[in-house]
């Protein structure tokens, strides 16, 4: 995946943070999903959940799952309408190990069809000890 751009934290070691992202975007194909994931250091505990707006309004509109490793990804199979601005969430916590970055990643399920991540995305980074 790609880096979302300004959506990157800096982490401490030995500290144990939450983080919040919001990710907003639009696909060029309703057939084309988008998929989210993360980058992290090394970390005595991780947990993280992504959900993906990919269908109308009621059940499985979300499409939903774990990052249980670094660079490990979500990913929709498909896109309510193309061009239109939805939104994904990323919520984990992460007991971090080392120093290092906490990055969000992005890339579209199929080649060749674009993903777009859009102005308004950001993301929130708590200290918990």
């Amino acid at each position: 995946g790609v880096a979302v751009t300004g959506l990157t934290f800096a982490l401490t070691a030995g500290v144990t943070y939450h983080f919040e992202y919001y990710i907003v975007y639009a696909s060029s194909a309703t057939t084309t999903g988008l998929g989210l994931g993360m980058t992290f250091p090394s970390a005595k505990f991780w947990g993280c959940y992504v959900g993906i707006q990919f269908a109308a309004v009621g059940t499985g509109a979300i499409f939903e799952g774990p990052i249980t490793i670094t660079g490990g990804s979500v990913t929709a199979t498909a896109t309510l309408a193309a061009n239109t601005a939805y939104l994904a969430q990323i919520i984990g916590v992460i007991g971090n190990s080392t120093t290092g970055t906490l990055t969000p990643i992005f890339r579209s399920e199929i080649a060749g069809s674009t993903v777009a991540i859009l102005a308004g995305s950001f993301g929130k980074l708590f200290t918990i000890s």
